[in-house]
């Protein structure tokens, strides 16, 4: 069996782990990434001397993909202590407000049942969304409340919505199981570097492209590219960029167009910036803002140094909101807290948790793009196919490499899986 040449598009975490995984198996790989950096959201950017993410930031004890990734480039997290807060109205406190409506032996009884649901839906535990039952489609609310978990709504939703994967009325309960899978909120971890320097690590052995023009690749015999510095020929070919955004130089089937254009994304926004007044701490929600009919608000906070009042703060916002009205809304959350914004560092949006919605969900979208995966000598991966966590991109990756590419040589592809 001789090794196959790849090219895989996008050097995010996703790419680049399916790039390593593929180069372990001693596949020629080549990695095409459009920007001047690898990374994707995993961006780390300095602030007076230290290390600020713009987009993932902490890795959780159920982190097991990216924790060995971490062992294999010498980074090592370093854990944070506890100290964060939920916002209702001008008070800050310590613990989730749903604490204090709620009696523990309901939270209990509501946990074991959805620990019962994650057991009858166990296959939301493996890599992606392929084969879940449609019942999953049901937006989360909806299919809390006809499963009598009601109660484990306000202890997800800061987690889920805070961190932009969507308002749990409109998002489909997959999502939030997936996300459930490895939700732990009182242990997290930081790492010197941050994010964006795993990244960097992870791809200083690979053959990465930077500021690569792709503008059409053909699949017809083989895959060619066509960029802007020339032709190029592979044998394979692994999309790990926004699938969306591939129909623009792919040479895409009616399957594949029809697929990919349901996609959709939240913006959310990344605000950096210096608090003036008291630390704030380290992280915190402001619970009041976690409804579509406060969007453009501030969700959620989190100061990287304990010593900086350099905070982050994430909100989903609709299309086309500007940075001032943004900070105006920062300013105005943070004035009830004895405090106010300084200056921003930095505002940047993100197309972000690309997602289909619960109709599209339910009718098999997922199972249909499984489908396609090998043919025409083409795989998928990312954050559409596997929830937008660095875990869960990376673990989807390398479970597609394996799956796909293990034990199978260039010929072998050709022959197998090329319609």
């Amino acid at each position: 069996m001789g090794a196959s040449r790849v090219a895989v598009v996008g050097a995010g975490p996703a790419g680049l782990a399916a790039a390593r995984a593929l180069t372990r198996l001693g596949h020629s790989v080549v990695v095409f990434e459009r920007s001047d950096r690898v990374g994707g959201k995993c961006w780390t950017v300095d602030v007076e001397g230290r290390e600020y993410e713009l987009g993932a930031a902490w890795v959780g004890p159920a982190y097991r993909c990216v924790r060995r990734l971490l062992r294999e480039v010498g980074m090592r997290p370093t854990r944070v202590p506890i100290d964060g807060a939920y916002v209702e109205g001008p008070r800050l406190a310590a613990f989730n407000p749903a604490r204090r409506d709620t009696s523990w032996p309901t939270v209990i009884a509501g946990t074991t049942r959805l620990g019962a649901q994650m057991l009858r839906h166990r296959r939301v535990l493996k890599p992606g969304f392929v084969g879940l039952d449609p019942e999953l489609g049901l937006p989360f609310s909806e299919w809390a409340r006809l499963r009598h978990l009601d109660v484990c709504a306000p202890y997800l939703e800061p987690w889920f919505t805070g961190f932009g994967y969507g308002y749990l009325g409109e998002t489909a309960a997959a999502y939030v199981l997936k996300y459930a899978s490895i939700f732990r909120p009182l242990a997290y971890h930081l790492m010197d570097g941050g994010y964006g320097g795993l990244c960097d690590r992870l791809s200083r052995r690979l053959e990465v492209r930077l500021g690569a023009d792709v503008r059409r690749i053909e699949r017809t015999g083989g895959v060619r590219f066509h960029t802007g510095d020339g032709a190029a020929e592979f044998d394979r070919l692994v999309l790990a960029c926004p699938l969306d955004g591939a129909l623009a130089f792919l040479d895409r089937d009616a399957e594949e167009a029809a697929l990919f254009s349901r996609i959709r994304y939240h913006r959310y926004v990344t605000t950096l910036a210096t608090v003036e007044g008291a630390l704030l701490p380290r992280w915190g929600f402001f619970m009041d803002n976690l409804v579509p009919q406060r969007r453009g608000r501030p969700m959620f906070w989190y100061r990287r140094w304990p010593d900086r009042p350099v905070v982050g703060f994430y909100a989903l916002t609709e299309e086309g909101g500007t940075e001032e009205s943004l900070a105006t809304a920062i300013d105005a959350a943070l004035r009830p807290l004895g405090r106010r914004l300084g200056r921003v560092w930095v505002h940047h949006p993100w197309r972000y948790s690309p997602h289909v919605v619960p109709a599209d969900f339910a009718s098999g979208w997922f199972d249909r793009v499984d489908e396609l995966q090998g043919r025409r000598r083409t795989f998928y991966v990312g954050e559409t196919l596997a929830l937008g966590t660095v875990e869960h991109v990376t673990t989807h990756a390398e479970h597609l490499v394996e799956r796909f590419f293990v034990g199978t040589g260039a010929e072998d592809a050709s022959s197998e899986v090329v319609a």
